[in-house]
């Protein structure tokens, strides 16, 4: 089965909201939810690359490496 590669643009735009709301569910804070959000998508786009490839993509925004 072939996985359908989106540009990191599309990918943000398709996931960030839904992590955003998830984030500040966990938090209880917007700013710090806002914060993790940014510091996840600033290493998805590092390594797009690679994170275009995977099998599912969004995970690799809520998994710490």
């Amino acid at each position: 089965m072939a996985v359908e590669r989106h540009s990191f643009e599309d990918f943000f735009e398709l996931e960030q909201e839904r992590l955003l709301r998830l984030l500040w569910m966990v938090t209880g804070s917007l700013r710090e939810a806002e914060d993790i959000v940014r510091e996840a998508f600033l290493r998805v786009w590092e390594r797009w690359n690679e994170v275009s490839a995977m099998e599912s993509p969004p995970a690799t925004c809520t998994t710490r490496r």
